[in-house]
């Protein structure tokens, strides 16, 4: 029977995590809920050992797939057989590190049975440190209440990507919730963004633009780790990640310029000052990786920073900067330290 739920995890050499993750979930199922939900876990051809996650599943009483490949596909194409292998109406994408919030479930299930004219619900998300332990609630706008995108209206999307100020607001896994039937549609277009580590914001892109309606739901919904990214070896590996990404999914808006430039709008604001400063510090950009930043909106005046040969006049400037943000912006200025000490 199809459920009206399923919450999909894929995962690759990190067992332990997902136990702890499936026990976050498991542990907010009952009697009125369960039976609208399943589990699915897309392993990408693990090298460790799944036994102790499928003998769990298999001691709680809650439908539960799981699939593994014979090879490893890649992290984009395993978020993508994470939903397809799922047989629900909605499929709520999910890290396998982080952790389903206390009551997340009843929620999520409460709006797709309420809304089913929206296609993509994004909730906000709780960050905790690498035990899972709560530290702060993580809002993507400083909106209080839920409210709806209609992506059919150029203007509300611009609108819309201008309150957001972080690539995470736009790309975090566990935050995202889909109408699998719209989803399935966009599969052979979004093939071509495998590889960027974001397809997933490719393909419900691609089920909004011009059409469809998101709703950004006011309650956390996801426990998110800290600590523990294993996508990147170093500081600027990771924002070059970011770039390449976002410059790739403004393809996706490449007949709306408009939308495109507020995309980019959101990395920039998100890699801002303090960020290429410490960049500047550790590991300056080559003229390549320059010139890509331009690409995205980087202004000369921005990129003057990349041209002090002296490591003592650009820590000096990185401490003004991040002395700025506490007095501008207090909330971002805790979060992003308690963020950075959790990679200590």
């Amino acid at each position: 029977m199809r459920k009206t739920l399923a919450i999909c995890i894929p995962t690759y050499n990190r067992p332990k995590y997902l136990l702890e993750f499936l026990k976050t979930a498991v542990g907010w199922l009952n009697g009125m809920n369960k039976n609208d939900v399943q589990i699915c876990v897309s392993d990408n051809a693990s090298e460790e050992s799944y036994e102790c996650v499928v003998e769990y599943m298999k001691s709680v009483d809650v439908e539960f797939i799981y699939s593994r490949t014979d090879k490893n596909y890649g992290a984009d194409a395993n978020f993508l057989r994470a939903v397809e292998i799922a047989d629900a109406d909605y499929c709520w994408l999910a890290g396998d590190d982080d952790g389903i919030a206390e009551g997340a479930i009843d929620v999520v299930l409460s709006y797709v049975k309420t809304n089913p004219d929206i296609s993509v619900f994004w909730g906000n998300r709780i960050i905790c440190n690498k035990k899972l332990k709560p530290f702060m609630k993580d809002k993507w706008t400083k909106e209080r209440q839920s409210f709806i995108v209609d992506f059919s209206n150029e203007d509300k999307v611009v609108e819309y990507f201008d309150k957001l100020n972080s690539t995470t607001s736009m790309g975090y896994l566990t935050s995202l919730i889909v109408k699998k039937e719209e989803w399935d549609t966009q599969r052979t277009y979004c093939e071509k963004y495998k590889g960027t580590i974001y397809v997933q914001v490719a393909q419900y892109l691609s089920m909004l633009k011009g059409k469809g309606k998101m709703m950004c739901i006011r309650e956390c919904i996801a426990l998110s780790r800290f600590g523990n990214d294993g996508f990147y070896e170093n500081f600027k590996q990771r924002i070059f990640m970011d770039y390449k990404g976002f410059l790739a999914i403004t393809g996706v808006f490449e007949d709306s310029p408009m939308i495109a430039e507020a995309l980019k709008r959101i990395l920039r604001r998100h890699y801002n000052g303090i960020f290429l400063a410490a960049m500047a510090y550790m590991n300056k950009p080559d003229e390549e990786e320059k010139q890509m930043m331009y690409m995205l909106g980087y202004t000369e005046k921005d990129m003057r920073i990349f041209g002090y040969k002296s490591k003592i006049v650009i820590l000096f400037k990185l401490g003004a900067r991040i002395i700025k943000s506490m007095f501008c912006d207090f909330s971002w200025f805790i979060k992003t330290s308690f963020i950075t000490l959790q990679k200590v």
